[in-house]
């Protein structure tokens, strides 16, 4: 009996190992080629289709990175190569609940692994934020950057005078940034060109950016705020009375980071005006009440 079972054990482990498992996974930004990395590991042999509702493959790396930061998007050279790996596919143009529905999808598969996230934009919750001139971040930064089902956003900011950019995080940063490059900046990014032109046709004067939360607190990063002291024709402006003398209200494991940040707010609060052009306004402990407006907002 002892025999009879240890054979049967080693009988089923032999099975498990040559046969081959397939795995769906459903998204292609880089939780998904995270995922598919995983299942390689854990079961070599295995066959992985990449499962995307696009046609192109990379998730938010292609479309939500800033398009001037090239250097982060050369994250995808490390994705390609897991695409050349045996037994992976990539299979685009197919969204999950659309073209196959979640029970088709395990029945042709051993695994199922999902690893899309939410797309559904987040607006403002006070009066008047569905006014025309208000755009959501997914929909503003998609259109910089091609995403097939983003919203045409150039005839608005071709035609803006003013911007307002609710937020203090990196893809604020990102947005208040691109808007208030030149040409010859853009040039040297992978904007869509559509976007480029409609930025470099925009009156701009003033952008202003929006956080509720103090410079301590803001989610901003040190190399995304330390870039604006290096555009051609914009200045950044920050009322020096708002930001502290230290960063001691910061939990311990990120106050180091948060100096950074303060030191070159401070920086940007002792700077003299100039005649550049673009204004960037960083406006903290701020947050929207309502954006005025009647067939089109006017004010926020």
């Amino acid at each position: 009996m002892f025999f009879q079972q240890r054979f049967s054990n080693v009988l089923y482990r032999k099975v498990w190992l040559v046969t081959t498992l397939s795995v769906a996974v459903v998204g292609a930004g880089p939780s998904g080629f995270y995922a598919v990395d995983a299942m390689l590991d854990a079961f070599p042999g295995c066959s992985v289709d990449l499962i995307d509702r696009w046609p192109f493959p990379f998730g938010l790396v292609r479309s939500g990175v800033a398009p001037d930061h090239l250097n982060t998007k050369n994250v995808t050279k490390l994705y390609e190569k897991t695409l050349d790996k045996p037994g992976v596919r990539f299979v685009g143009n197919v969204e999950l609940g659309r073209d196959l529905s979640y029970e088709e999808l395990k029945s042709l598969f051993d695994v199922v692994i999902l690893a899309f996230g939410m797309e559904e934009p987040r607006l403002l919750d006070v009066p008047g934020a569905n006014l025309p001139g208000v755009i959501s971040v997914t929909d503003f930064v998609g259109w910089y950057n091609a995403t097939p089902d983003s919203k045409d956003c150039a005839d608005l900011v071709s035609r803006a005078r003013s911007a307002v950019v609710v937020g203090n995080g990196n893809v604020a940063l990102d947005i208040a940034r691109l808007l208030a490059k030149t040409k010859d900046e853009l040039i040297a990014t992978d904007i869509v060109p559509a976007a480029a032109d409609a930025m470099v046709r925009a009156p701009l004067n003033d952008i202003y950016v929006v956080g509720r939360r103090g410079p301590v607190e803001a989610s901003f990063s040190f190399p995304e705020l330390s870039e604006f002291g290096d555009l051609e024709e914009a200045q950044t402006l920050v009322d020096g009375a708002n930001i502290p003398g230290d960063a001691s209200a910061a939990e311990e494991t990120v106050r180091k980071k948060k100096e950074r940040n303060l030191r070159v707010l401070r920086t940007f609060a002792e700077e003299k005006a100039s005649s550049k052009p673009v204004r960037v306004h960083f406006l903290f402990h701020a947050s929207p009440v309502e954006v005025i407006g009647e067939d089109h907002m006017t004010a926020v």
